[in-house]
């Protein structure tokens, strides 16, 4: 209702009240009825010129420009509904509009009524190409109002069906390995504070030489970057540093649930779990509890004749740490037992006796079922052999014992590196605080130090072929009582490769 006829209302609701109580005996008089039916005309007129207009697509764009909260937003278009009709062209122009999504489900919702069942047909394989599924079911379902049994929408919805249940595996796909991307990400700067220290005891373990050591920690060292010279130093000592998975390891898994006969089917899954974790080069390859499975190859309940239950069981496979699929081969078979002879009579075969047919007595007793219980033990071998990514899987303990390498000691003293050198650069920091640092080109690093005489050993370059090396020092830091110094250092890429350079570099020394 507007100010006016609000204004208008209120003038006449007076003069009504007034006219009644003059003539609270004539209450029929001719003026105050005509009072009366201008009131009630009042108060119809606003209430029917207030009726929302419906929305059109500039109406739903503005709004969206405008900020309006979500909520308010949905609540408005369903108060006012909306004048056109929900095609794939209108609803991208509104998505890119930036109108919010349940918005737009709600304006799906509108679709056109009283359209031929062609028109229905057209626009629902439009959306159904354009990865619209739900709203090309929409469309086909009211088609199948009008004609109930019209193959081509019903196998349309079908394949929309499938495509929509396609579309949201590999969405569900896509969010798990931004999850496990993140979650890499994470572990990664966790570890990377402690990379000098591993570095340190990768050398002390490879010096001994302890290849179960230099193996945790090369592990260590590469899970936040692969270091292809590091790799080097650990193969040219322990050998290639993979995980192999031979054939024929033994594996012992568990049966997750009961299993009768007379229930299963050929076919059917049969889900087990890992009994005992398999562990390599003090890697978890296979967790405790792990996944794997198998199918039902025959099953048969117990019967007549003294016929017992049989399962036969191919166990098939089992997942890895890293979520690889492992083959296993074994296959398992169970027979129920018979049942004694004094078991109760059996039964006869035909109650009403036929010409000619004689009576017929099955024997005594009948085979029993077999049931194999949850948690029954299985043995079963892995089939073929499996070269593994090391940096996929985690560590299944602790450190290695060793003697304990002192950790570098850090100061309040800086030193800058400034790589110009037009390509990465790795500088191994000799001295009292030793670390190691990664100078991309064209970017700077900095280290806090401890007071003390420093060299470098600097390997440049991106790729083992094309390494160079230098080294250079001493380096003086000193710490003035009270305050810090700061070192800047400028790399420059050398004329020519430093194998001394080289040689220490890789020691670490």
């Amino acid at each position: 209702m507007s100010i006016d006829s609000c204004s208008k209302y209120f003038l006449v609701s007076i003069r009504l009240a007034s006219c009644l109580s003059r003539n609270r005996v004539l209450r029929g008089s001719t003026g105050c009825g005509l009072l009366l039916v201008w009131l009630l005309v009042l108060s119809v007129v606003p209430a029917a010129t207030s009726q929302a207009t419906p929305y059109s697509v500039k109406d739903v764009e503005k709004l969206a420009m405008d900020g309006i909260s979500e909520h308010n937003f949905l609540e408005l278009v369903k108060q006012h509904d909306i004048s056109f009709a929900p095609t794939v062209e209108v609803m991208e122009e509104l998505r890119i509009g930036h109108v919010p999504g349940s918005v737009l489900k709600e304006i799906w919702t509108h679709i056109p009524q009283g359209q031929p069942p062609e028109f229905y047909l057209k626009e629902g394989d439009h959306l159904l190409r354009n990865g619209y599924y739900a709203e090309a079911i929409a469309y086909y379902q009211r088609l199948l109002l009008q004609i109930p049994n019209d193959l081509s929408a019903k196998a349309r919805i079908e394949q929309a069906n499938e495509q929509q249940q396609k579309a949201e595996a590999a969405a569900k796909e896509q969010e798990q390995k931004a999850e496990a991307a993140a979650k890499l990400r994470t572990a990664q700067d966790t570890e990377r504070p402690n990379l000098s220290y591993y570095r340190q005891q990768l050398s002390a373990s490879l010096q001994k030489p302890d290849c179960d050591g230099a193996f945790y920690y090369a592990h260590k060292i590469f899970f936040v970057g692969p270091d292809q010279s590091e790799k080097s130093a650990y193969e040219k000592v322990c050998g290639p540093y993979t995980v192999t998975l031979k054939e024929d390891t033994p594996v012992t898994l568990a049966f997750q649930r009961d299993l009768k006969g007379a229930d299963a089917q050929s076919g059917d899954k049969v889900d087990f779990k890992v009994v005992d974790p398999i562990v390599m080069n003090g890697l978890l390859i296979v967790p405790k509890d792990g996944v794997a499975w198998g199918t039902v190859a025959k099953a048969e309940g117990g019967r007549r004749l003294s016929r017992v239950g049989q399962l036969r069981i191919n166990i098939e496979g089992m997942w890895l740490a890293n979520g690889e699929k492992c083959s296993l081969e074994d296959e398992e078979n169970y027979r129920g037992a018979k049942k004694s002879k004094k078991a109760k009579a059996g039964y006869a075969v035909g109650s009403v006796l036929l010409p000619g047919v004689p009576l017929i007595f099955l024997g005594k007793g009948r085979g029993n079922d077999v049931t194999i219980r949850a948690g029954t033990k299985v043995a079963a071998n892995v089939t073929g052999t499996m070269k593994l990514e090391p940096a996929q899987f985690e560590p299944s303990g602790p450190a290695p014992k060793g003697p304990p390498i002192e950790l570098p000691q850090i100061g309040l003293n800086v030193v800058s590196f400034q790589n110009l050198s037009g390509t990465d650069a790795t500088v191994r920091l000799l001295g009292p605080s030793a670390q190691v640092l990664t100078v991309v080109g064209g970017q700077s690093v900095s280290a806090r130090v401890a007071a003390g005489d420093y060299y470098i050993l600097v390997r440049y370059g991106k790729n083992p072929e094309d390494y160079l090396f230098e080294k250079d020092g001493p380096i003086p830091v000193t710490e003035p009582s009270g305050h810090y110094s700061v070192a800047g250092i400028t790399l420059k890429r050398p004329a020519a490769d430093n194998p001394k350079a080289r040689e220490e570099f890789y020691k670490g020394q």
